[in-house]
Formats: C-alpha cells, structure tokens, sequence
C-alpha cells in the first residue's frame, strides 16, 4: 500500500495533520542589542561596498546533529491541533553542516 494512501486515510478518517518539526535557539534580554548593531554594520558596509552581499554565501542550510536531536529534515508531528510545545537543551550539540561550491 503507498505510504500517500496511508496519509490520505488518516487525514480524512481521524482528522489529523502532520507539522513540521522547527529547531530553534531562544533569545534572551542580551540578543537585541547585539542584532542592532549588526543591522547598523552591514548597513555601513553595504554603503560603502555595493558588492558585499555577493561575496557572502547564504545557503539552504542543511544540519545533521550527531547526538540524540531530532534530525528536523525528516520529522513530522500528526495532531489535530497546532503544536506549541518546546523541548530545551543544555550546551552546543556536535553538528555536520553540509554545502555544495
């Protein structure tokens, strides 16, 4: 059986949807002012090199945890309503981080 006809049966018989799961870093009182004056230095820089945001590579980041984090790539939540839970985590976990030049 496909995996979209099982997806189809549970959206429809039990009213469930699948979320994308988000990892992301809580802001604290200190993070503010430091976006503030990054704001202020690239706009400064921009002014004066009108070819600097060509020389910064942004990337669709594509991060792997090598511990136990959920791999946010691949996993969804099914539920009936809108997920507001958060999980915390203590320290900086080892990550491969993967790009194609």
């Amino acid at each position: 059986m496909p995996i979209s006809t099982v997806y189809k049966a549970i959206k429809k018989r039990f009213t469930l949807y699948t979320y994308k799961v988000q990892i992301v870093q809580a802001l604290g009182p200190d993070d503010r002012p430091m976006k503030v004056v990054f704001a202020t230095y690239m706009i400064r820089n921009l002014e004066d090199d009108a070819e600097l945001l060509n020389r910064i590579m942004f990337s669709d980041e594509a991060c792997f945890h090598l511990s136990d984090i959920a791999n946010c790539h691949y996993l969804r939540k099914w539920g009936s309503e809108y997920p507001t839970n958060t999980v915390s985590y203590k320290g900086t976990p080892q990550r491969l981080m993967c790009g194609v030049d």
